[in-house]
């Protein structure tokens, strides 16, 4: 059996430090071999052995881009996520450390599915009790760092718009298995991707240098677990580019499946539980809550955008023009008070080869592109609860999710920008004040250059 860049313990093999495969569970189903052609890279396959036995393996000269695609369908648990539960475990018995749990926005929308219960906004306030309940000092949301990602990306795009020299189209890169297949199969791409940290760095970055001068807590004794839809960012939080003075920004990744299952291990009745609010750092926009669906990085970006280049608030926030569903892909034409971008939203590896035949015959088609690996976006993402097997039931369940994460939008009424949050001003100014633009690029940005040689 031949993978490429895993590693094989017995019948066990790993796929980087996101998904593991049993070899003794399989049942050959090529649920996984399907998913992975139709939503990712076509990375596995069914081959015959010289004894004619069925294994699944990895494509000769395919690599893997971790989205964890595979996992949603397989019905033995053949092909899983790799947990991160005995470390996490381990720190909340750790009572010498600060423990901060921060979650991604799609998690709201779909940590409820662990209990059948109906897709609600109520269920984030739970989520905060729960989180207390197992032990986290800080609760903490990664929908902070998506604003934080959001006045990095709007101001970077803003600057490429008005730079004549600037590469555009601008990509975005918060989505890292989308890096990921940039840098392994379309490495022209690589000074087009924004440089701005994905929203659990820009958090993490924020918690253990300001958020903890702040307090006066030494950022050594700081534990940050990100809870993610997503299995890349396992890969993520361990390149060296994920670093802040030498230390790592985030420490744990825990999917939703992952976080499912410590709370029913501890016998917290979830749909019981009365809801608390999270604490300071939890404070976030309507923008920072739509991440989880795409298109709302780019809706995110371009309400902060508009205001940089206009000086004023976009009269309606509701940029339906470029949100998407799971056929991911959307054009669109935004007027920025007289400059007017093409912008395009993208999910799953397919729909971008589309996109680059149309830019081979028209570099200039567009100015900022939007993609996301999975389709829907973080909703549809591989670390979230399993999938039904019928293709209408997971586009409709898809609709469920992306339906919380745009009536929470909407429920912020006065603070759906991220430009408009106040904890984020804060923070930003604090960077500022610091006169350290070292400081400021470690906190702010990131680099590829780990993406494909593992560093």
């Amino acid at each position: 059996m031949t993978w490429n860049v895993i590693n094989q313990i017995n019948n066990m093999f790993k796929m980087g430090n996101t998904v593991e495969f049993d070899d003794d569970k399989c049942i050959k189903c090529t649920k996984c071999v399907m998913r992975c052609k139709n939503s990712s890279v076509g990375y596995l396959e069914i081959k015959t052995d010289e004894n004619g036995k069925k294994h699944l393996s990895a494509v000769d000269g395919k690599e893997c881009i971790h989205c964890g695609q595979c996992t949603l369908v397989c019905p033995v648990n053949a092909i899983r996520s790799q947990p991160a539960l005995d470390e996490v475990r381990q720190v909340l018995k750790d009572k010498s450390k600060i423990l901060i749990v921060q979650a991604a926005p799609s998690i709201r929308a779909s940590i409820g599915e662990g209990w059948g219960m109906e897709h609600t906004t109520d269920v984030e306030k739970k989520m905060n009790t729960a989180f207390r309940m197992l032990g986290f000092n800080k609760i903490f949301d990664v929908n902070f760092g998506a604003d934080i990602t959001t006045m990095v990306e709007a101001e970077e795009l803003v600057g490429r718009l008005k730079d004549p020299k600037a590469k555009l189209p601008m990509f975005t890169s918060c989505c890292h298995a989308w890096v990921e297949y940039a840098m392994n199969y379309q490495p022209q791409l690589r000074e087009h991707l924004t440089t701005a940290r994905s929203p659990h760095l820009h958090s993490g970055a924020a918690y253990k240098t300001w958020w903890a001068q702040k307090e006066g807590i030494d950022p050594k004794d700081i534990i940050v677990v990100s809870v993610m839809p997503c299995t890349s960012k396992k890969e993520e939080i361990l390149e060296k580019s994920s670093k802040i003075n030498g230390m790592k920004i985030v420490d744990y990744n825990l999917t939703v499946r992952e976080i499912i299952q410590l709370i029913k291990e501890n016998n917290i009745d979830f749909p019981n539980l009365k809801g608390s609010e999270s604490d300071i750092c939890g404070d976030y926009s309507g923008a920072g809550a739509i991440y989880g669906a795409s298109g709302g990085v780019m809706e995110s970006a371009l309400r902060t955008a508009y205001k940089m280049m206009t000086g004023e608030d976009l009269k309606d926030f509701n940029l339906r023009e470029v949100r998407t569903d799971t056929t991911g892909f959307k054009t669109a034409e935004i007027d920025l008070k007289g400059r007017k971008i093409k912008v395009a939203v993208l999910s799953t590896p397919q729909n971008v080869t589309k996109l680059l035949e149309e830019l081979k015959v028209n570099p200039n088609a567009y100015q900022y592109v939007e993609v996301m690996s999975c389709a829907g976006g973080c909703i549809g993402g591989g670390g979230m609860p399993l999938l039904p097997n019928k293709p209408a039931d997971q586009i409709a369940l898809i609709e469920q999710r992306r339906k919380v994460l745009y009536e929470i939008d909407q429920n912020k009424k006065n603070e759906r920008t991220a430009h408009s949050n106040p904890v984020v001003k804060e923070y930003m100014e604090w960077v500022k004040a610091q006169n350290n633009s070292e400081l400021a690029h470690e906190v702010y940005h990131t680099n590829f250059d780990c993406v494909v040689k593992k560093c």
